[in-house]
């Protein structure tokens, strides 16, 4: 009895561990919007510390070129990555909600209570797409990773290249005055972006590897629920 509800716990409904995958899922989409938030918000902070610069450059008649090439980058690429993940991550959660929510309705000549532990034959897409959808979190969570980790070590060690050139060679000028902090950890939006979206991996990681495993016992499932059926169809006959 209890082997049956175990089984009827991981691979009812032919949704095999959707009890894990969805509160992943759902976790990594929240998350992956953190991510994109964050990863605006860098790329608006270096805008407006340009903008800035060109401003006082103006008034004092200087030029001053702060050069953020290697973050800006990173973080448009992390940006991307972080939408492509949100959308990939809602649509696998979407897919799933809507199969358990079918097999809950599916007529049944078992009571209520035990729809979910004898479920019918069919095969939801969700299930079906479970080795589709396993690579596209793995090559995205991959994807994410390697952004994420020059991404700190840039953030963390690295400074903006600033250089100062005036209008007139007789003209003097104080650094300290006209260049701004070159060391990225003193920004906090780019502190943000070298920290917050790896509570994205953390999360699209375990997504991911459950939806392996979900994917490896696909067969499993299905065979569990004709062995159900059949079970039925004899004990009515």
């Amino acid at each position: 009895m209890s082997s049956t509800l175990v089984h009827g716990f991981l691979y009812g409904a032919n949704l095999p561990l959707r009890w894990f995958r969805l509160p992943l899922l759902l976790a990594t989409v929240g998350l992956s919007g953190v991510c994109i938030a964050v990863g605006i918000q860098a790329i608006r902070g270096a805008n407006h510390l340009e903008k800035l610069l060109s401003e006082l450059a103006s008034q004092d008649n200087v030029v001053i070129k702060y050069d953020m090439h290697d973050i800006r980058i990173l973080s448009d690429i992390l940006t991307a990555v972080a939408i492509l993940l949100a959308v990939s991550a809602l649509s696998f959660a979407l897919m799933l909600s809507v199969d358990w929510i079918k097999s809950l309705r599916r007529p049944s000549t078992t009571p209520t209570s035990m729809k979910e532990k004898m479920p019918s034959i069919v095969v939801p897409v969700s299930t079906r797409s479970l080795h589709l959808q396993s690579i596209i979190l793995a090559f995205l969570s991959i994807w994410l990773l390697a952004l994420l980790i020059p991404t700190t070590i840039i953030v963390r060690t690295k400074s903006a290249h600033v250089s100062v050139f005036l209008d007139s060679p007789m003209e003097s000028v104080t650094p300290s005055q006209l260049m701004p902090d070159p060391i990225y950890w003193d920004y906090p939006f780019l502190r943000c972006l070298a920290a917050a979206p790896w509570f994205s991996f953390i999360f699209a990681f375990p997504a991911t590897i459950i939806t392996i495993i979900a994917a490896h016992f696909a067969p499993k499932a299905q065979r569990l629920d004709r062995h159900t059926m059949m079970d039925k169809e004899q004990f009515g006959s």
